[in-house]
């Protein structure tokens, strides 16, 4: 009797320790599943948004070439009209950019900050921009600057791991990916979370407020 209890204890705990170690490797699976899922999102968004900006400023830059052009012949009415009508069409155009940058893609919208509020062109309140006398669309002041972004979304129980950051040159209305890289979060200290530009990016803040707040929200 003793033998059959000491079999039976013995068979319940390898069930229990083999049920143990499919849970812990199923937990392993999943967070894994949800990590490259992660990963592959934000490599994604950061490759939606740098295609849209690029695509913007050429057509943008050919918009103003135009606007220029149609500006030295505005003493003649219906260039004029031609004129003003370039101008109106610009701006609309620049709205459907923010627009699609803002809410269109696989971005969540803590990964899109950085490239609604770091545009090429200037603007005022982002929608409106800013104009040479011509009517030209004035173009960003900074000859380079940085897009970044996290893997973090809130939507899919993932962990901040990294961010992703590219560096953009900005000459002669002509945009040009310079660098791009991946920095895990692990290797920054809170000094450099805030100075791996030379001076602090006014969307990052942003950013991780909302990150915050949706961590919260999701504890409660």
């Amino acid at each position: 009797m003793n033998e059959r209890g000491s079999t039976t204890l013995l068979m319940l705990m390898l069930v229990s320790a083999l049920s143990l170690f499919c849970i812990f490797t199923l937990e392993f699976a999943k967070r894994q599943y949800i990590a490259n899922q992660s990963r592959a999102r934000a490599y994604l968004c950061m490759k939606y948004q740098l295609n849209s900006t690029y695509n913007y400023s050429k057509i943008m830059r050919i918009m103003n070439i135009s606007i220029a052009s149609a500006f030295k012949l505005s003493f003649i009415p219906k260039v004029k009209i031609v004129h003003q009508g370039l101008v109106q069409l610009q701006q609309v155009y620049h709205i459907s950019f923010v627009q699609k940058i803002s809410m269109q893609g696989p971005c969540h919208f803590t990964q899109r900050l950085s490239f609604i509020y770091n545009q090429p062109y200037q603007h005022i309140g982002i929608v409106l921009l800013k104009r040479l006398p011509d009517g030209q669309a004035m173009p960003k002041k900074e000859a380079t600057w940085k897009y970044s972004l996290s893997n973090f979304t809130a939507d899919d129980q993932a962990k901040i791991s990294f961010v992703l950051s590219a560096e953009v040159s900005f000459h002669k209305q002509r945009l040009k990916i310079v660098s791009t890289q991946e920095e895990a979060i692990a290797a920054w200290s809170r000094s450099q979370l805030f100075s791996f530009l030379a001076s602090p990016p006014a969307w990052l803040p942003s950013q991780l407020k909302s990150i915050s707040k949706y961590i919260t929200a999701k504890k409660n």
